[in-house]
């Protein structure tokens, strides 16, 4: 008995025919995630994961250590957090790449488990152990911002705990749409106290642009050589476990086909230019205010009466 490709066709159109339609598989299913955007706007509206990543690197030791860097170094080291971040948005672009693009649709750990099967646990080790420190100064910073900002009542204590509560209490639930709401408000107080307060310092834009591109080795200052500063700088940045949160903002945000690759990428960058503009907004006002005088700050309060010397008391 022979059976040619058209026998098969018309069996397969019978069978299908013989089912109700409810039941018939859709040929064309819906496009699953994010809807590409088309226009400029629909790009800036789409806007999310980069700035939530972003706004997680950037914690209170890095605005502390750009106004230091500023405070020693004046303009002249600009250049090595400008290079760091670009570093970091190479290596991040690079994961976000392999999970929209793979054709087998890894998440990025079980790309990690292709090349070793153990390395996915040993970043689970790692982000355990880092997790642990991260979210004990976490805890008291954000204890430390709501005493502040209820006028200091309670104690910090007290608003430590309300803090954890909040974040038990969030846990498992599917936040992400009111977490990205959240740092986008974030970002906007961020950008107008920290852009403001460098606004305010009359920065000298020649030294700016010499210091970012100009890729000068100023003299010691301190323990440690300008140029190791650097080095450690860039290997800090990009070799951080906080890069591996991108993919699951992605995820979260519907970026999950290789038709989202460019707004990622967009996502991606934007978040960039932001924390390079709020960090060197910062390294500015170490720049032009402590710099001079030969002092310096040592913790986030330091900062806080830095930007309250500068840029007047409701800033701080």
């Amino acid at each position: 008995m022979t059976v040619n490709a058209t026998d098969i066709k018309a069996s397969g159109k019978a069978a299908a025919a013989s089912y109700p339609e409810s039941m018939v598989p859709d040929a064309d299913p819906a496009p699953a995630g994010a809807p590409i955007p088309s226009t400029f706007w629909g790009y800036v509206k789409s806007f999310g994961p980069g700035i939530v990543l972003v706004l997680t690197w950037l914690g209170a030791g890095d605005l502390v250590d750009n106004a230091v860097a500023g405070a020693h170094y004046g303009y002249t080291l600009m250049w090595g957090l400008a290079l760091a971040l670009i570093v970091r948005y190479l290596l991040v672009s690079i994961i976000a790449n392999y999970q929209l693009m793979n054709i087998q649709g890894h998440t990025i750990f079980e790309g990690y488990a292709k090349v070793w099967k153990y390395y996915p646990i040993l970043l689970a080790i790692g982000g355990i152990v880092l997790g642990h420190f991260y979210e004990s100064y976490t805890i008291k910073g954000s204890g430390e911002a709501l005493y502040y900002l209820t006028g200091e009542s309670g104690s910090v204590m007290l608003w430590s705990i309300v803090a954890v509560i909040a974040a038990v209490l969030i846990t498992g639930k599917a936040v992400y749409r009111y977490l990205e709401n959240v740092e986008k408000i974030i970002l906007v107080v961020l950008a107008a106290s920290l852009i403001g307060g460098a606004i305010v310092a009359k920065p000298d834009v020649g030294a700016i642009v010499a210091g970012t591109f100009a890729f000068e080795v100023p003299q010691t200052v301190g323990s440690y050589g300008a140029l190791l500063i650097v080095i450690s700088l860039i290997g800090a940045v990009g070799g951080s476990l906080a890069n591996l949160l991108y993919p699951t903002f992605m995820k979260e945000k519907g970026y999950i086909r290789p038709e989202h690759r460019k707004v990622q990428r967009y996502d991606l960058l934007f978040g960039i230019f932001v924390i390079i503009v709020l960090d060197l907004a910062v390294w500015v006002m170490g720049a032009e205010v402590l710099h001079p005088r030969g002092i310096t700050i040592s913790n986030f309060n330091d900062l806080a009466h830095l930007l309250g010397q500068v840029a007047g008391r409701l800033v701080s």
